[in-house]
């Protein structure tokens, strides 16, 4: 049996709200994005993305991001994406 066919993983799914979805969309991306698939190797390109998601949970504005922060977001996010991440936040 997959684990994406277990009874319990697909209850728990239905049972979660969107805000916890989106949490775990992020969560999930984060953790793909850190893996070179290839070598094996671990990467270290999303510190600085991990830093800036932490800053908007904890109350920084759009309004606040600098050119490289805004380019970092739109690297992994599209735009509705970005408005949510700020919409859910503040």
């Amino acid at each position: 049996m997959s684990l994406w066919d277990d009874p319990t993983f697909k209850a728990m799914e239905q049972n979660l709200t969107p805000e916890q979805k989106r949490e775990y969309k992020i969560a999930g991306e984060l953790l793909y994005n850190t893996i070179d698939y290839e070598t094996g190797q671990l990467l270290d390109n999303n510190s600085n993305l991990q830093d800036l998601l932490l800053a908007i949970k904890s109350g920084l504005r759009y309004c606040d991001l600098d050119n490289d922060d805004l380019n970092l977001l739109k690297k992994f996010y599209n735009k509705e994406e970005i408005d949510n991440l700020f919409t859910s936040h503040n």
